[in-house]
């Protein structure tokens, strides 16, 4: 059966007002984080690696904690190589906040996202 005709979910003007309440229930039950962007000082092309990045620049943007795996200690083992920590968190920002606050830097490596590398502190 074809979707219906009368029904128009995709206007500008309705996803417009989705974006303004996602960015509102982040700012009622988000926490203020400080976002440091890693940049990079000595990349090696060849490894696409970086061995020294550095975090010059911190910004305070509002995130939700979406989930936590991890922290409770399960996740840790001692192996070979030393300590193996995979304790992870999900985090939710606002992608027009983000583009607001962050992708004005010219260092990013990609301006219109969270890049691999990057820190989140939160205080």
């Amino acid at each position: 059966m074809p979707t219906n005709v009368y029904f128009d979910t995709g206007t500008t003007a309705e996803q417009r007002l989705y974006e303004n309440l996602i960015i509102e229930q982040l700012s009622v039950f988000g926490q203020d984080v400080y976002y440091l962007p890693r940049k990079l000082v000595n990349e090696d092309t060849l490894f696409d690696e970086d061995a020294s990045s550095s975090f010059n620049d911190a910004y305070i943007i509002e995130m939700y904690l979406d989930n936590i795996e991890g922290y409770e200690g399960q996740k840790e083992m001692m192996t070979r190589f030393g300590l193996d920590m995979q304790d992870e968190a999900t985090w939710v920002v606002s992608k027009r906040r983000f583009e607001q606050l962050i992708s004005l830097d010219q260092n990013l490596i990609v301006s219109t996202r969270p890049n691999e590398g990057d820190l989140i502190y939160f205080p």
